[in-house]
């Protein structure tokens, strides 16, 4: 019988093995400011926040009340150097993630079944759109499915380099 945690370290082990066939002349970074991370910083982020983090961005991501589905597609976008910010303040409230003055992304899960929330979601989006910037609400079920998150994700490269040259 195989010893528990044995296919964790596996897993870690061979992450970074992919990384570093990658990426063989740079220094582990982490994914959002590139700051360098050591060896045992960068293992226990890949572990534990499914990405290479500092200290401040770990803390960050793990403060943060959004979604673990709303944190995969933030790390996607921004691995596609999408300019995201997550958990963005707006003047109505707080989106999940944000192109600041272009594109706001609002993952929606089962809590939004209930019609009260589900109409104050789109009251909200309604004095979101005076300020002429556009919400697009990506149901959890999109990002659960490997194939058509990753469909997503090229879309939303997409929409955002067409947003981009519409100035």
């Amino acid at each position: 019988m195989q010893q528990p945690g044995i296919s964790t370290v596996w897993k870690i082990y061979c992450d970074w093995g992919r990384y570093m066939q990658n990426h063989p002349m740079k220094t582990c970074c982490c994914a959002l400011c590139d700051k360098p991370l050591t060896p045992k910083v960068y293992k226990h982020s890949r572990t534990y926040l499914g990405a290479p983090l500092c200290f401040p961005h770990q803390r960050m991501v793990v403060e943060s009340k959004v979604s673990s589905y709303a944190k995969k597609l933030f790390f996607a976008l921004k691995a596609e150097k999408l300019p995201v910010v997550l958990e963005y303040q707006t003047d109505t409230g707080i989106i999940d993630i944000a192109i600041p003055g272009k594109l706001y992304l609002e993952i929606d899960n089962i809590r939004h079944s209930d019609p009260d929330k589900a109409w104050a979601e789109l009251c909200r989006d309604s004095r979101t759109s005076n300020n002429q910037v556009a919400t697009l609400r990506i149901p959890d079920s999109l990002i659960r499915d490997d194939f058509r998150f990753g469909k997503a994700v090229v879309d939303l490269t997409r929409l955002y380099e067409d947003l981009e040259k519409a100035g």
